[in-house]
């Protein structure tokens, strides 16, 4: 029987009518399949604190080159690998549990000439269907609240990562300052909400074969962030026509308010970390 947080999370993940939306948006914009771009789907894709700049901030950690075949756990619709593929030319394949985030995110790789390069699959990150050691690298973002069995998400990452490869996380973590608040992008409730300790994940990555190489407290760029972005939203200024509320409906606003608190008082902190996979 499918666990039912899984189910709930996927449930979550798959808002109606994604694609049509998609296509309005960039209607109002000017823009059709045959002419958008990476930066016109921005706002919508890079479904993550600091946007575009988060991800070229992690990739910065990750050091992909153009040789390397990258997994990209919990990939949505699949905007940081296609702006990995883009920059730095490598081969991307993403992992996610939502079926309407991947049919989508594959049907825009194709819009922007991205198929040859990214590729996203369907499937539980606990159970990837990947042989041993088949990635260059890979990275998370925004991923692990959503995964309960973070020391099993490890070890599996490990199973399919070569010796020697890089592992690049950009997540959010429990904070000291209280019990978090909801709703959140990620969860209504704590049903679905398996946000972790930043410590238990690094014990996590080194029982689970993989060595600690950097770790950045990321939390007070990131709430500068989230606030301003809680001030556009809540002024009606900060929904572009192709924006997250398009993945989150009517609540988009709530919940980045929501989340800017949590920041701001401590419940939830942020921090990008890179470990690398042990040779034996």
């Amino acid at each position: 029987m499918k666990d039912r947080s899984t189910r709930d999370t996927k449930e979550h993940y798959s808002p109606a009518n994604l694609l049509d939306g998609i296509r309005v948006a960039l209607s109002e914009m000017g823009v059709t399949a045959e002419t958008v771009t990476l930066d016109h789907l921005a706002t919508l894709d890079e479904f993550h604190i600091r946007g575009r700049k988060g991800t070229q901030e992690l990739f910065a950690l990750l050091k992909p080159t153009r040789s390397m075949h990258v997994l990209d756990i919990g990939a949505g619709l699949g905007g940081p690998a296609r702006v990995l593929a883009s920059q730095y030319g490598s081969t991307v394949t993403g992992l996610d549990l939502s079926e309407v985030f991947v049919d989508v995110g594959n049907e825009l790789s194709e819009w922007l000439n991205l198929s040859d390069q990214v590729q996203l699959v369907c499937g539980n990150a606990l159970e990837m269907p990947f042989e041993n050691g088949g990635f260059d690298a890979a990275f998370t973002i925004h991923t692990l609240m959503n995964i309960k069995d973070k020391p099993a998400l490890v070890a599996e990452t490990a199973r399919v990562l070569k010796p020697g490869a890089a592992l690049a996380m950009f997540e959010t973590f429990t904070g000291d300052g209280g019990e978090i608040l909801f709703p959140l992008p990620w969860a209504d409730h704590t049903q679905i909400d398996f946000t972790g300790s930043r410590e238990a994940l690094e014990a996590a990555l080194t029982e689970n074969g993989f060595r600690i190489e950097t770790v950045i407290d990321a939390t007070p760029e990131c709430t500068s962030w989230i606030e301003n972005s809680a001030r556009r939203v809540s002024s009606g200024k900060g929904l572009p026509p192709l924006g997250l509320n398009l993945l989150l409906g009517e609540s988009f606003v709530k919940r980045i308010q929501t989340f800017a608190r949590n920041l701001s008082e401590g419940r939830l902190t942020v921090a990008r970390i890179v470990a690398t996979r042990n040779m034996s």
